[in-house]
């Protein structure tokens, strides 16, 4: 066990990191094809992917995220996986795995 400090939005938390993980980085990448995700573009319009193998980048790694739960922030112990953008090289999403349940926890639209 580790205690970790992370400034998040200004402010300084401290985390304790309890070093195992349930969910392994492979599982968070596997679990991610097939999801649908979806982004607006400049005239608001939704466009949704499916996400395919070939749309996630091997930069796989662990992260502290910051998750709002009922007006009061949660650090989380994540695995951040980059999904990029279809038919172009641009990282369009992060998605945020809890490294204990597997569960996403955010889905950042970049």
């Amino acid at each position: 066990m580790r205690k970790v400090n992370n400034k998040i939005w200004g402010n300084w938390y401290t985390v304790i990191d309890q070093g195992f993980i349930e969910f392994g980085s492979k599982t968070a990448k596997s679990k991610t094809i097939g999801m649908k995700l979806r982004y607006a573009n400049m005239m608001n319009q939704i466009f949704e992917q499916e996400i395919v193998p070939e749309q996630i980048l091997e930069d796989v790694h662990l992260k502290f995220s910051p998750i709002e739960d009922e007006e009061r922030l949660e650090i989380h112990k994540a695995w951040l996986v980059k999904v990029l953008l279809e038919d172009t090289e641009v990282i369009k999403w992060h998605v945020h795995f809890s490294t204990i349940t597997g569960e996403v926890l955010n889905i950042e639209v970049l």
